[in-house]
């Protein structure tokens, strides 16, 4: 168990998802502010996106790049038949990998993955991406 983390309750839908996030963001990262560690509008938009398009996880193979949190993936693991959530932020990989363990996902993983170095990652069904870069530079790698 996280000792820094606390659960937080989001619901999409109706569909209620505990997910472990930081209790104190800025204590938890060597980084000024890690933008890993909170859930942005645009992931709890992308749940409603998907709860209301489910043809794209409903039994898929599912990849979110740059998860932090991880919000989708949790979501989508309701519905997908496998789910692989990364981040380039260890940190941000630990607290998805106790929301997997809290809702009891097997076919759920997680992993420390940069996107520059992606090349050998199976090619999903559905990749899912939101709020992944802040940093003007890195578009075209992305």
């Amino acid at each position: 168990m996280l000792t820094t983390a606390v659960i937080k309750m989001f619901e999409i839908n109706k569909t209620l998802i505990e997910l472990f996030v930081p209790a104190a963001p800025s204590q938890v990262s060597t980084i000024k502010f890690p933008y890993w560690a909170k859930v942005w509008p645009s992931a709890i938009g992308l749940c409603h996106f998907l709860h209301d398009n489910k043809q794209h996880i409903q039994n898929k193979k599912v990849l979110e790049i740059a998860a932090g949190l991880g919000l989708p993936s949790v979501f989508s693991a309701y519905y997908a038949s496998h789910v692989s959530s990364s981040d380039i932020e260890p940190e941000a990989v630990t607290f998805l990998q106790e929301s997997f363990r809290h809702h009891k996902f097997a076919h759920a993983n997680c992993e420390v993955l940069d996107w520059n170095n992606a090349k050998s990652i199976a090619i999903p069904d559905t990749l899912l991406l939101s709020d992944v870069n802040y940093e003007p530079d890195q578009f075209d790698a992305l």
